[in-house]
């Protein structure tokens, strides 16, 4: 069964013109338990550099996406401004993006883990629904759309910072 990031995977294959989309639907219909990218380095339909090397910008891509889902989540929560979250990715991009936005912004006593915890589960709940809509899509991806904050989110405070 395909996961959503076979599907970005095959839309990578696609969009680098490594493979035909008759020959990339073929390959999907045999994927079983076992995830595209081996699919198509057993069937050397990729080598296994290339297919690590898309495997990569998968993982990062959904890494981006999933701190930028947290991001928009502080923002719509009135958690965080706009300028202490631009200067907590600048802090995490010096760091070559290995700390999650969630530690710096704790450690930068700008949010509680409390305040932590109720955004990534409305983050969790935002991925799921967008992992599900990339499956329904498949090969095709349409806008997103917008997301509206859950209400337990609106307006909380962050947490006061001593001197």
């Amino acid at each position: 069964m395909a996961t959503a990031a076979d599907i970005l995977f095959g839309r990578l294959v696609l969009q680098g013109s490594l493979l035909a989309r008759r020959q990339l639907d073929a390959c999907m219909a045999q994927l079983g338990d076992r995830p595209l990218p081996k699919v198509l380095v057993s069937l050397q339909m990729l080598d296994m550099p290339t297919a690590q090397r898309l495997a990569r910008i998968v993982a990062q891509r959904q890494f981006l996406r999933a701190e930028l889902v947290f991001g928009q989540l502080l923002i719509r929560s009135n958690l965080v401004s706009r300028v202490a979250l631009r200067e907590a990715f600048e802090i995490q991009k010096k760091g070559g993006s290995r700390e999650r936005l969630a530690k710096i912004l704790y450690d930068c006593r700008l949010l509680s883990k409390q305040q932590i915890e109720s955004i990534i589960d409305a983050q969790l709940l935002e991925l799921a629904e967008e992992s599900a809509r990339t499956l329904a899509q498949g090969f095709e991806p349409t806008a997103p759309r917008p997301r509206k904050i859950p209400a337990t989110l609106v307006n909380q405070r962050p947490p006061s910072v001593e001197a």
